[in-house]
C-alpha cells in the first residue's frame, strides 16, 4: 500500500468510531416508541448464537496467543471463553424449555445472569489493557502463567453458578427510577476504561485486530449505556437490542482475528519466497565460483600450504613459471624454491608476520626446476579453522621478473655512461618514483583479487565487488602506463610499456563484460518498447562496419522479404547491440567473400510478430563439438581463438541473455571451414509508420523554416553552454554566451539578437529578473523572443514563466529537438491557419517534459536501479552534436558535477541553505542535460529538502558515489555508449 493509501486507512478509522457511535446512539429514540415485544424463544435463539460466537473467538485468540505468546491476547481469548460459559448458562436458565428443572424467578435470575457475562468479559478485556500498559511502562512482560488464568477463570466461574443457584438475587428492575437497571452500567464502566486504553495505545491505526477491537467496545460500551439500562421488562425492545448489539461485538472481534491470521498468512508466503529466492541466489553464486576460479588462474600464480609450508595445491601458471609438473610440488615444502638471494632474517619476518596472522607483502626471488631466477610480488593471508586456530595459507603472485631485469639493465647503463649520471640520475629518480606507484598499484591489485576471493563465500556480492575493485586500480594502471609513455624512454622500453597498455586494456575489458553478464543476471536490465524503423536500424548497422568490411574486401549484404512490416514496436536499442556483436563476429572470423544479415518473421497466436534475423558469413566456420559450449560464459571455438583474434567470450553470452529476455533464442548453424549463420528471434508488436516519421518530419520542417539566428545563450555552467552553443553552430546559427543575467542584460542592449535562450537560475540576476529588466527597455530590444530554460518542471512551472514574460519553456535535460522546436515557434512567422497552431512552451505529440517524466521514472524505481546515463537521449545528443563534440562535453561532466559537490557540501557545513539549494539545482540542470539521469535526481532530493525544510538532514554519500560511477562509465568510453 503506497503511502497516502495508508494515510487514508489511518484517517478514516477515527470516523468510522464516531459514526458507529453516533449511529447507535442515535438508533435508540427512533426504536424506543416501537411496540415491540420478543419472547424467551427469540431470546434463548441469540443467546445459543452468541454462546457460539463468543466459543469461536476466544478459541481463535488462543491459537494466536500459542503462536505469538502475549499475556494480553492470553486474557482476550480466555475472557472470551469464559463469557462464552456465563452466555451458555444464561440461554439454559432463562429458556423454557429447561423452566421444569429451574426452581427460580425469571426476572431477576435473566438479568442477573445477563449482568455476570458482560462484568466478566468487560473485566476481561480491562485486564487485558492493563496487563500490555505495565509491560509498557516496566520493559517486561507480565508475568500471567496460562494455568493461573485458565484454574482462576474457571474458579470464578463456577463461583458465580453456584453463587445463582444458592443465593437468592435480589430483584433486578426500579421502575421507579429513570434508569430501570442501574447494575447494567457497572460493565459500562470497565467497558470505557477498556475502550479509553485501546484508543490512547495506538495500535489500532495500523494494526487490523485492535481496530475491530476498539469497535467491539464501542458496541458493547453503548448497549451497556443506552440500551440495557432503560429496558423495562424481559424481551422489550430494548432487551433485544442489547442482545443483538452483544453478538455484534462479538463478531467484530471474530473479524479483527481473521484480518490478523490473513495478513500473518500473507508475511509467511513472502517469507517463504524470500528464503526460496535466497537460495537460488545462493545456489547460482556457488556455480560462478567455478568460473571466477579459471579468471583467477589465468591472471596470477597461485598455492596453498600447511601451516608448515608443505605444498597442498598449485594453479597451472605456478606449474609453467617454476618448470615443476603439479605432482612433483604438491607434498613438497616450500623452500624447494629457495634461490638463496634473501637471507635468514627475510624468511623470519616472512613466517613471523603469517604465523601470527596477518598478510605479508612483498617480493620473492625463487629458483625454478631448471635453474632459471625468477621474481615474483607475493601476498600471503593465513586461513583460520572453525576452532580460529591457522590452518593453511593461501599465496598470490606476480611474475616481476621482466621488471626486474629492466631495472637491473638501466642500473648497467648508469655504469656505463658516467658522462651522462646527472641526467640518468634524474630521469632514475622520476622512472623509480613511476615504477613505486606501479609497484603499490600492482599490491593494491593483488590485495583486492585475495580479498575478493574471500568475498566469494558472501554469494550474491562476490562479482559486483571483484569487478569494481579490480577495474578501478586498472585504470590506474592505465594512466600511470600512459604517463610514463609520455616520458624519454628507449626503444625497448617503449616496447614494454605498450605491451603492458594493451595487456591492462585486454584484461580492462573482460571485467567489463563480465559485470554486463552480472547486471544482466541481477535483472537490472530493463526493456523499452517504442515504435522503429527496422529497415533504418539494419541499414545503420550495415554503414557501421562497411569500412571494416571494405578493409578486408568483404561485400555487406542485406535481404528482406517483401512482406516484412517495416516499422515495429520493441527494443531497438538491445536488437542492435545484439546484431551489432553477430555482424562484427562474422567480420572478424570471415578473410574473404561477404557477410549477409537477412531478415525474416512469424506471427504467434496472440498477433505478435517473432522476428528471425540471420547473419551469414563465408569464413572459418565452427565444429560440432565446439557449438555446444559457444554461448557459454569465457567460452569461444577453441583455445587458440583468443590468441588468434582477441575477445574475452562473453559477447555471445550476453547476446544469448538479451535475446531470451526479448522472448526469443538465439543460435548458430555452422559447418568447419564452409561458413557460419548465426541467427537470433525476438518478439515485436507492428509499429505506427507516423509515430516514427514525425520527429524526422518536424525537425526537417525546422530546418526548412529556420534562417541563419542571432542566439544569446544565457547560462551559468561552462559545460551547458558549450553543448548548446554545439548545437547551434552546428547547424550555421551565430551564438554568444552570457554567464549571468546581468551580463545578458548587457548583451541585449549593446547586440542585436533574435532569440535568447534564457536559464532561470543564475548568480548576480537570475533570469526571471534579467527577462524583465529586458521587457522594460525601450524600442523593439523589449520584444525580443526569450526561452526560459530551467530544470524546474513541476507542474504549473511552464505557466508561470509565460504569464511572467517569457514566449517559450524548454526543461532540462535539453531535447535538441525540443529546443529547437521551441526556438522555430518564437521566431518564425506564424503559419497560415490551415497550420498546427501549437501551444506556447507545449512541443506537438509531447506529452510531460523529460523532466516530468524522470520525475515520474523516480516514483516507480528504487534510485539505486535507476541507471547512471538515460542511452536513448544519449542517442539523440549524438545525433544532433556529434560523436566528438559529445565526448569531449561529456569528459568535463564528472568534473564539473564534483566541484559543484564541494560547493554544495561547504554550503551545507556552514549553514547558508539558500547557496546549497542554488548548487544543488545546478547539479541537477547540468546532469539532466546530458542525460545523468541518477546523479539529476538524487540533486533534485537534495534541492527539495533544502527548499521544503530550510535545513538537510541526509547525506551526500549516494550522490558523490553517483558520480564516481559516472565517471568511471565514461572511461569505458566508447565502448560503455551505445553506437
Amino acid at each position: 500500500m503506497n503511502v497516502m493509501g495508508h494515510l487514508s486507512r489511518i484517517w478514516s478509522r477515527p470516523g468510522t468510531y464516531v459514526l458507529t457511535a453516533a449511529g447507535l446512539i442515535c438508533s435508540y429514540p427512533l426504536l424506543k416508541g416501537i411496540p415491540w415485544q420478543g419472547d424467551d424463544h427469540l431470546h434463548t435463539m441469540m443467546e445459543v448464537v452468541a454462546t457460539c460466537l463468543a466459543l469461536l473467538v476466544g478459541s481463535m485468540a488462543l491459537v494466536r496467543y500459542y503462536s505469538r505468546k502475549n499475556g494480553t491476547i492470553l486474557l482476550i481469548g480466555v475472557g472470551f471463553l469464559g463469557t462464552a460459559l456465563f452466555d451458555g448458562y444464561h440461554a439454559v436458565v432463562t429458556s423454557s424449555h429447561f423452566a421444569f428443572l429451574i426452581d427460580a424467578d425469571k426476572t431477576s435470575l435473566a438479568p442477573w445472569s445477563w449482568l455476570a457475562s458482560r462484568i466478566f468479559l468487560s473485566v476481561m478485556l480491562a485486564t487485558s489493557w492493563l496487563c500490555w500498559r505495565y509491560e509498557t511502562q516496566h520493559g517486561k512482560e507480565v508475568l500471567l502463567g496460562e494455568k493461573s488464568v485458565y484454574f482462576g477463570t474457571a474458579l470464578l466461574v463456577a463461583g458465580s453458578f453456584t453463587f445463582f443457584a444458592l443465593v437468592p438475587l435480589p430483584r433486578a428492575y426500579f421502575p421507579e427510577l429513570f434508569i430501570h437497571r442501574p447494575e447494567e452500567l457497572v460493565p459500562a464502566v470497565f467497558f470505557a476504561i477498556a475502550l479509553a486504553g485501546y484508543l490512547t495505545k495506538g495500535k489500532w491505526r495500523n494494526d487490523d485486530f485492535e481496530h475491530w477491537l476498539v469497535l467491539s467496545l464501542i458496541v458493547g460500551l453503548v448497549s451497556q449505556v443506552v440500551f440495557m439500562p432503560f429496558s423495562a421488562t424481559l424481551f422489550d425492545m430494548q432487551f433485544d437490542a442489547a442482545h443483538l448489539l452483544k453478538m455484534v461485538s462479538y463478531v467484530s472481534v471474530l473479524a479483527g482475528l481473521l484480518a490478523n491470521m490473513y495478513a500473518a498468512f500473507r508475511v509467511e508466503i513472502n517469507h517463504t519466497k524470500e528464503l526460496t529466492a535466497a537460495r537460488e541466489e545462493a545456489e547460482n553464486a556457488l556455480a560462478k565460483l567455478s568460473e571466477y576460479k579459471f579468471v583467477l588462474d589465468e591472471h596470477a600464480i597461485v598455492a596453498v600450504t600447511d601451516q608448515s609450508g608443505r605444498i597442498t595445491y598449485v594453479n597451472d601458471k605456478f606449474c609453467r613459471i617454476s618448470k615443476y609438473d603439479r605432482h612433483e610440488l604438491v607434498g613438497q615444502n616450500h623452500r624447494i624454491l629457495k634461490s638463496g638471494y634473501h637471507d635468514a632474517s627475510y624468511y623470519k619476518s616472512f613466517w613471523s608476520t603469517i604465523s601470527r596472522g596477518d598478510v605479508w607483502t612483498g617480493e620473492f626471488k625463487n629458483l625454478a626446476k631448471d635453474g632459471s631466477e625468477y621474481w615474483v610480488s607475493t601476498i600471503v593471508a593465513p586461513f583460520r579453522d572453525a576452532k580460529g586456530r591457522i590452518s593453511q595459507y593461501i599465496s598470490i603472485r606476480t611474475d616481476i621478473t621482466q621488471s626486474k631485469r629492466n631495472q637491473e639493465e638501466l642500473r648497467r647503463k648508469e655504469e656505463d655512461l658516467v658522462e651522462r649520471v646527472a641526467e640518468l640520475e634524474d630521469t632514475q629518480i622520476r622512472l623509480e618514483e613511476q615504477a613505486g606507484v606501479l609497484r603499490e598499484l600492482s599490491e593494491q591489485l593483488s590485495i583486492e583479487r585475495d580479498r575478493a576471493q574471500v568475498a566469494a563465500k558472501a554469494k550474491t556480492d562476490f562479482l559486483a565487488t571483484m569487478s569494481h575493485e579490480i577495474r578501478t586500480p586498472m585504470n590506474g594502471v592505465l594512466g600511470m602506463l600512459h604517463l610514463l609513455a609520455d616520458t624519454e624512454l628507449s626503444g625497448e622500453q617503449r616496447d614494454l610499456t605498450e605491451t603492458a597498455s594493451v595487456s591492462a586494456e585486454s584484461l580492462l575489458t573482460i571485467i567489463n563484460d563480465i559485470l554486463d553478464v552480472s547486471k544482466l543476471e541481477e535483472g537490472r536490465v530493463e526493456l523499452e518498447a517504442v515504435d522503429f524503423d527496422l529497415f533504418d536500424l539494419v541499414h545503420r548497422v550495415v554503414a557501421l562496419f562497411k569500412i571494416q568490411a571494405s578493409e578486408k574486401q568483404l561485400q555487406m549484404l542485406s535481404e528482406f522479404p517483401p512482406d516484412l512490416p517495416r516499422f515495429i514496436r520493441a527494443d531497438p536499442t538491445r536488437v542492435r547491440q545484439i546484431l551489432v556483436n553477430l555482424v562484427g563476429n562474422a567480420i572478424k572470423f570471415t578473410n574473404e567473400g561477404a557477410v549477409t544479415i537477412a531478415l525474416s518473421y512469424g506471427r504467434d497466436p496472440s498477433g505478435d510478430l517473432l522476428i528471425r534475423v540471420m547473419v551469414r558469413d563465408t569464413g572459418i566456420g565452427i565444429s560440432p563439438e565446439s557449438q555446444v559450449r559457444l554461448f557459454e560464459r569465457f567460452s569461444q571455438a577453441d583455445s587458440s581463438t583468443t590468441r588468434q583474434y582477441g575477445g574475452s567470450g562473453l559477447g555471445l553470452a550476453i547476446s544469448k541473455q538479451l535475446s531470451e529476455i526479448m522472448g526469443g533464442q538465439i543460435g548458430v548453424d555452422s559447418v568447419e571451414n564452409a561458413g557460419s549463420v548465426f541467427w537470433f528471434t525476438f518478439r515485436a508488436q507492428t509499429g505506427n509508420a507516423e509515430t516514427v516519421n514525425s520527429k524526422k518530419l518536424l525537425a526537417e520542417a525546422d530546418a526548412q523554416n529556420m534562417r541563419v539566428l542571432r542566439v544569446l545563450v544565457a547560462e551559468d555552467n561552462a559545460i551547458n553552454r558549450k553543448m548548446i552553443t554545439t548545437l547551434f553552430t552546428r547547424r550555421g546559427h551565430t551564438v554568444e554566451v552570457a554567464e549571468n543575467g546581468r551580463l545578458a542584460l548587457e548583451r541585449v542592449q549593446d547586440g542585436e539578437f533574435d532569440v535568447v535562450l534564457m536559464d532561470i537560475q543564475m548568480p548576480e540576476m537570475d533570469g526571471i529578473q534579467a527577462m524583465q529588466a529586458i521587457r522594460a527597455l525601450d524600442g523593439e530590444k523589449r520584444s525580443i523572443p526569450i526561452v526560459a530554460l530551467t530544470a524546474n518542471a513541476v507542474a504549473g512551472d511552464r505557466q508561470r514563466y509565460l504569464e511572467a514574460g517569457m514566449d517559450d519553456y524548454v526543461s532540462k535535460p535539453v531535447d535538441p529537438e525540443e529546443l529547437f522546436t521551441a526556438v522555430n515557434r518564437v521566431v518564425v512567422p506564424k503559419r497560415e491557419s490551415t497550420d498546427i497552431d501549437d501551444e506556447p512552451g507545449v512541443c506537438p505529440n509531447s506529452g510531460a517534459t523529460s523532466s516530468e517524466e524522470e520525475s515520474t521514472a523516480s516514483m516507480s524505481t528504487p534510485l539505486s536501479a535507476m541507471p547512471i546515463f538515460d542511452e536513448g537521449k544519449l542517442q539523440r545528443m549524438r545525433e544532433a552534436l556529434g560523436e566528438d563534440s559529445l565526448s569531449e562535453l561529456l569528459s568535463d561532466v564528472p568534473g564539473e558535477t564534483a566541484r559543484l559537490l564541494q560547493d554544495l557540501q561547504g554550503a551545507l557545513a556552514k549553514g547558508d541553505f539558500d547557496a546549497a539549494q542554488d548548487h544543488a539545482h545546478t547539479i541537477k540542470g547540468l546532469a539532466s542535460n546530458f542525460a545523468a539521469v541518477r546523479i539529476a535526481l538524487l540533486a533534485k532530493d537534495v534541492e527539495d529538502e533544502v527548499k521544503e525544510t530550510g535545513s538537510y538532514t541526509g547525506h551526500l554519500g549516494e550522490l558523490e558515489n553517483a558520480i564516481d560511477e559516472a565517471r568511471d562509465w565514461l572511461d569505458q568510453t566508447p565502448r560503455a555508449i551505445p553506437l
